[in-house]
């Protein structure tokens, strides 16, 4: 993945997880946020490595910037 790849990616990871924080509003619980940012990722076509059941987003990011997407 070249570098211009990582920042593509990084910028679509914080994009999704900002629409999904917009959508949901503040208050919920850490875990609804995550759930909406792992499936609006599934649906863009992102596949997440991990399987940890709770991950903070800073890891979740991580996991999915290390996973390698179908397309971007």
């Amino acid at each position: 993945m070249t570098e211009t790849d990582a920042r593509r990616l990084a910028d679509t990871i914080s994009e999704t997880a900002f629409a999904a924080h917009r959508f949901l509003r503040h208050g919920q619980n850490e875990k609804v946020y995550e759930n909406s940012l792992r499936n609006r990722l599934r649906k863009l076509g992102l596949k997440s490595t991990s399987n940890t059941r709770s991950m903070s987003s800073t890891r979740m990011a991580v996991c999915w910037a290390n996973s390698s997407p179908t397309s971007l």
